[in-house]
């Protein structure tokens, strides 16, 4: 009868290493795993964050002037002075007294839009950025928490709509 230690030694000579087939496979499957864990590591951390990158585009010109003329709606004499650059764009006023009407009734259930975009997760915005040959258009929405919802749209940087539902 063989002794403990031959029985090992038989053991291990039976096994075959691994074909070069086998190694491949192996390999690409970890690489896939790895990867797949590195973007979740991203996510969780905040890292690999899209609407971030729209986000921070955005910010710095169509934000910034929606924000401006939602201040300048506030008031009747910041209304009166809006028209001249915003009023054509308004949805459903084609006179000065019409979008001063819309923007009256509007009032009251408007507010300040805060500093910096809102991250589309939370509900209360969205914002989509479009680069491109021809140039760039961005469409922005925001509900108030009063319930008004300002839409806006730009191409290279020119607001042509607005609305307020």
């Amino acid at each position: 009868m063989p002794s403990e230690n031959d029985q090992i030694l038989d053991a291990l000579r039976g096994k075959q290493p691994p074909t070069f087939k086998q190694l491949k496979w192996r390999l690409v499957l970890a690489a896939l795993g790895l990867i797949l864990m590195a973007f979740l590591l991203l996510g969780v951390l905040g890292l690999f964050d899209l609407q971030r990158t729209s986000a921070a585009d955005v910010e710095t010109r169509e934000w910034r002037q929606l924000q401006q003329i939602v201040d300048q709606m506030q008031s009747e004499e910041g209304a009166k002075s809006l028209y001249g650059q915003v009023g054509p764009h308004l949805q459903g006023t084609a006179t000065e007294p019409d979008f001063l009407r819309r923007i009256e009734r509007d009032r009251p259930r408007m507010e300040a839009l805060p500093s910096h975009v809102p991250r589309a997760l939370w509900g209360r915005a969205s914002c989509t950025v479009q680069d491109h040959g021809k140039g760039r258009h961005v469409w922005i929405s925001y509900r108030t928490s009063k319930g008004l919802r300002i839409s806006g749209r730009w191409v290279n940087g020119t607001l042509i709509a607005l609305s307020l539902d």
